[in-house]
């Protein structure tokens, strides 16, 4: 089960994200039909997660599909910012604001499935 959670910056900037897996997260089809060129040949045991992520170019904050080792930890694939295509840089908590740059509060909002 994945975790919602909510994020502010004392600048006002804010947001909720859907992070981590839900039921369909070790099911390699499921998997497939978000990478489709996913190679499982050399993952132990696969696992697909929301990680958290911040790009730069658009200056947000979000949930990034990212195919990972569960094994291992090791992240495999992850799919580009759902807002420009670019590149978005996988981060930890606590996240810096992306308009502001001062570190962000979050707070469990629920569960997801």
């Amino acid at each position: 089960m994945g975790d919602t959670r909510y994020f502010s910056s004392i600048c006002g900037y804010e947001k909720q994200l859907d992070l981590g897996g839900g039921l369909n997260a070790i099911n390699k089809e499921f998997i497939s039909r978000v990478f489709p060129d996913a190679d499982f040949s050399g993952i132990g045991r696969p696992i697909m997660e929301n990680a958290l992520a911040v790009c730069g170019r658009c200056r947000e904050i979000m949930a990034v599909p990212v195919l990972k080792d569960m094994d291992t930890g090791k992240v495999i694939k992850k799919l580009p910012c759902p807002l420009c295509n670019g590149e978005a840089d996988l981060a930890e908590e606590p996240v810096k604001c992306p308009q502001c740059g001062s570190p962000m509060e979050s707070f469990p909002a629920g569960n997801w499935d």
